[in-house]
């Protein structure tokens, strides 16, 4: 900022997930659509326009404009950047109020941890929320006891994918998500987790129920916000369970869009600042237009 500043250059700002999505647009030569597109961008990290960290977006690009639909509800990020080392506290941050829940979290950290980390949890005066879905599913492979703590970023989502592959015999059961007007209620959906596990619920079957869910949840934004045209960005979308669960629920009544030559992870910023800065000028010309012509 101060360089574009002292330098007179212009200085365009674009939000990390924007910018996802502005990508995806760009690769599959969406940025003239007339139709409106959904963007499904899920990540680990980004800073969200409130403050915030966000990783569990929602998006809609109509007439050269993007705007923020929905997200994930936020939950408390414990300890920064060390919540993405340390899925346990992903699953503390999201299972907190279940005691069944904090009964089996509790044996994951030492008596000095968990008095220190539940008080963050409780009494920060300021807590920082995420909503990040990089997050979210960290937290489930916790609680299922299958990475809690990790040496790289994304390696806890890959054991639970790698768990849900093992799932014989997997059903169309799905958790639930509710749709409030500007965010995504998880709160059923791991109580209903937390109740399969009690009840001995396979492990695998239990994590490819929660990706069968994402899927599920995918349509249920797309059918509120009635589109046809869905466009994927984010970390997440490396899922390879994931994505072929999106194609074979969402294939037949939506047309789907994936990252063709970038992958879906943040090598694909830079790309989407570009095409974001573009598709914004196309907008502010249009404007600019319409104020002559009237």
């Amino acid at each position: 900022k101060n360089y574009a500043a002292e330098n007179a250059i212009p200085l365009v700002e674009v939000q990390h997930h924007e910018a996802h999505f502005a990508a995806v647009l760009a690769e599959n030569n969406l940025l003239e659509t007339d139709e409106p597109v959904l963007g499904v961008i899920w990540d680990g990290t980004g800073f969200g326009t409130d403050g915030n960290i966000w990783g569990g977006e929602f998006f809609t690009y109509v007439n050269n404009e993007v705007k923020h639909l929905t997200q994930l509800n936020y939950f408390i990020t414990l300890m920064g950047d060390k919540m993405a080392r340390e899925p346990r506290l992903s699953a503390l941050s999201l299972f907190d109020s279940d005691n069944d829940a904090v009964n089996l979290l509790r044996e994951k950290f030492t008596s000095t941890e968990w008095s220190h980390f539940r008080n963050q949890l409780h009494n920060s005066l300021q807590p920082v929320y995420t909503s990040s879905m990089g997050r979210f599913l960290d937290g489930i492979a916790s609680l299922l006891g299958i990475a809690d703590t990790v040496s790289y970023e994304g390696e806890a989502a890959m054991k639970l994918e790698a768990l849900a592959l093992q799932c014989k015999h997997p059903g169309t059961d799905v958790y639930v998500f509710s749709l409030s007007e500007n965010n995504i209620n998880w709160q059923k959906l791991t109580k209903q987790l937390m109740s399969d596990l009690t009840q001995q619920v396979p492990k695998e079957n239990i994590a490819y129920k929660v990706h069968l869910s994402l899927a599920k949840l995918v349509e249920q934004v797309a059918v509120h916000a009635g589109v046809k045209q869905i466009a994927f960005s984010g970390g997440v979308m490396q899922n390879t369970l994931l994505v072929d669960l999106l194609t074979d629920q969402l294939n037949e009544n939506y047309e789907l869009f994936f990252h063709q030559q970038l992958s879906p992870n943040d090598e694909c910023i830079s790309f989407g600042q570009l095409a974001f800065v573009h598709f914004s000028s196309a907008k502010n010309k249009i404007n600019l237009q319409h104020a002559v012509t009237n």
